[in-house]
């Protein structure tokens, strides 16, 4: 996650301060983008980092077990699954407004 969710980032903020820079929008835009991305960040991204941090370092080998089958189940169910283009959409966030 941390490195697409950085290149997302830039992809954007690229967008944003050539906007500001050439007068296509004012300095309003860095705030919407700053905003926007921290909310991605807390509500998206390190979710999930923090998730898969915590099942990779599992120790205990019946709770590693019980995350394995209950990871296994998620993924193999489409109606409780993200799918790829959600979770893109996930973490691209709103349009920035440029």
């Amino acid at each position: 996650m941390g490195l697409t969710s950085g290149i997302i980032d830039a992809d954007a903020l690229v967008k944003v301060l050539d906007a500001v820079i050439h007068g296509r929008a004012g300095d309003e835009a860095l705030d919407f983008y700053a905003d926007e991305r921290r909310r991605v960040f807390r509500e998206v991204v390190s979710p999930i980092a923090t998730s898969f941090k915590r099942r990779l370092s599992e120790k205990d080998p019946v709770q590693r077990e019980r995350d394995r089958i209950r990871f296994r189940q998620g993924a193999e169910n489409p109606d409780t699954s993200p799918t790829a283009s959600y979770l893109s959409t996930l973490v691209l966030g709103r349009p920035m407004p440029v």
